[in-house]
């Protein structure tokens, strides 16, 4: 299989686990050439570390002829403009999420792609892991039924507490809902399909100023958010999305179907165990008595949680696959065929995600202007 050519603009915190993979895990499919970043001591610091074969400016990758693909790793702020020049160039475009910070940007970038047969592709690409795969199969199969709702809650007290450089993520594009938000919606709708309509509520917290290791952020950003998303199979869901939580026994992610409930793990890691919940093993429980109290005890919480299976996953993952969408692109390429994160899904989830946002400014509901497919069964 013909491997494509990779120039890596942006060599910050996430570029390490994206060049290990592909380098380690996709090599049969590509070949990472190049790479860039605002501070040059960075890109060769990074060139030498994986071996490239060189570091230069974002424009020498950009303007590469023997490049075929671009992986944008930038600040969100700069997506927009790299990733218009990289599909000006003639380039198939891979960036990090959000590609765009508007819907017109949004639009532009897969407007002009599709006109000059150019492929784009967004992380997230969790919903190409083990656990949303093997949750897609129990779905189609209908394990559990007909799907009527559920429930995505990303709850955590911030990410300053772990990632090395988190001021941009309470500047414009940043926020648990931008951040975060992209991991889950784009998994409800590689499993549920399109979304009808969103909206949100929001609160900036109690900080308008964030301490952020020896300094502090103005913070300009929503940081808690309450939105109910309605999808055009009909099913309903609550989303909470926050960076102002201690703590929380909230689900991830769950799904309620007319004979069960999947419960997925936190997605940005890919790994985690899938549990499926029959509706069978309950009623099993409850038909025992004929006395109502009885029967309400045997289908309490905590009983009911005695009947959580784990379910085996399709294939074997690794626990932070982070590359792996690139490199399905390539595999799309070589077969001429569309990629499974293809614009037209990343413009979905994104417009989404705008539209909680919008709406928890305006206080309005938004109605959705694109569609998508459901996410595809994936193998690489």
């Amino acid at each position: 299989m013909e491997k494509k050519k990779v120039g890596v603009i942006g060599c910050g915190t996430i570029s390490g686990i994206y060049l290990e993979n592909m380098i380690q895990k996709f090599s049969d499919v590509l070949e990472v050439v190049a790479c860039s970043d605002l501070f040059p001591e960075k890109a060769e610091q990074t060139r030498a570390k994986y071996g490239l074969k060189k570091a230069c400016t974002n424009d020498e990758i950009i303007d590469d002829p023997d490049i075929d693909i671009v992986l944008n790793l930038t600040i969100p702020a700069v997506h927009h403009d790299i990733n218009m020049r990289t599909l000006r160039a003639g380039k198939h475009l891979y960036s990090e999420k959000p590609i765009s910070l508007t819907l017109e940007d949004l639009n532009e970038l897969i407007e002009y792609a599709d006109a000059h047969n150019l492929k784009i592709g967004s992380a997230p690409d969790v919903c190409l892991g083990p656990v949303p795969q093997t949750a897609k199969k129990l779905l189609d199969e209908g394990v559990i039924g007909d799907v009527v709702g559920f429930t995505v809650n990303h709850i955590c007290p911030g990410n300053e507490l772990w990632h090395p450089s988190p001021d941009f993520l309470y500047k414009h594009g940043g926020g648990p809902l931008m951040d975060m938000g992209p991991y889950y919606i784009s998994d409800i709708i590689a499993l549920l399909g399109p979304v009808d309509k969103v909206c949100c509520f929001k609160s900036e917290g109690s900080l308008a100023r964030r301490p952020v290791w020896d300094h502090y952020v103005d913070v300009e950003v929503g940081t808690h958010f309450a939105g109910t998303m309605k999808m055009k199979s009909g099913a309903v869901g609550s989303l909470t999305m926050s960076f102002d939580v201690w703590n929380s026994k909230l689900p991830y992610m769950e799904i309620f179907g007319t004979k069960g409930v999947l419960r997925l793990p936190q997605p940005n890691m890919f790994g985690g165990k899938l549990e499926l919940l029959r509706s069978e093993k309950v009623l099993e429980s409850a038909n025992r008595f004929t006395d109502m109290v009885e029967r309400r005890d045997a289908i309490a919480a905590d009983v009911v949680e005695n009947f959580v299976e784990e379910v085996p996953l399709v294939y074997d993952g690794w626990f932070n696959m982070r590359g792996v969408g690139i490199a399905e692109m390539a595999k799309a390429l070589n077969e001429g065929r569309d990629n499974c994160l293809n614009g037209r899904f990343v413009r979905h989830f994104e417009e989404a995600i705008m539209g909680l946002e919008i709406s928890a400014e305006t206080g309005e509901m938004y109605m959705m202007k694109t569609t998508c497919e459901k996410g595809t069964p994936f193998s690489l």
